[in-house]
């Protein structure tokens, strides 16, 4: 088994819950639930080595804007073509987008999981204006400083974090998913 552990970034999670989802060749299906553990807006979960794994993270955040609780509707993403070697990854809206263009051509493409998830990296961060190369997954919002500008991916993340956060009219985030937005 591998560990995966990261951070969950959107908002300040009031209550978050973090699965992991290990993906049968097989079947072309994902498996039961794996609970990550969760401290703050950390969590860490094992999970088999060389599998294909979708994390979800789900719970309620305080809203950059309002201050206001924003629950979770649909569930941050993360998908992982986990190696032998532990992972660090973040979970953000930009993990997300990619997980879910992946997910739309994981049964049908020919390229390998890790090919297919660097495609649509690099689709995300090119729609988001990150530089190339840019691993959504490795992005943080405390690499923020003051001296960021708009070609820190960091900070554009956050600001379209943000933005989507002002678009809502409820105290619920985007139940169509976040693939919608883009």
């Amino acid at each position: 088994t591998i560990t995966i552990a990261g951070t969950v970034q959107k908002g300040l999670f009031d209550d978050l819950d973090v699965s992991a989802f290990g993906f049968d060749d097989g079947t072309g299906s994902f498996s039961d639930p794996i609970d990550a553990t969760v401290t703050d807006q950390d969590y860490s979960v094992e999970v088999e080595s060389g599998q294909l794994t979708l994390l979800e993270a789900t719970g309620s955040f305080t809203s950059e804007f309002t201050g206001e609780t924003v629950v979770l509707d649909e569930p941050l993403l993360l998908l992982v073509d986990a190696g032998t070697d532990d992972i660090d990854a973040n979970i953000n809206l930009a993990t997300t987008l990619s997980a879910e263009l992946a997910l739309q051509d994981l049964t049908t493409t020919e390229l390998s999981a890790g090919d297919l998830i660097d495609e649509q990296d690099a689709l995300v961060g090119d729609v988001l204006g990150f530089p190339d190369g840019t691993d959504p997954s490795q992005l943080d919002f405390n690499d923020i400083t003051e001296d960021s500008d708009l070609t820190d991916p960091n900070l554009a993340l956050l600001i379209y974090s943000g933005g989507v956060v002002q678009q809502l009219e409820s105290d619920q985030l985007f139940a169509g998913g976040f693939g919608e937005l883009v």
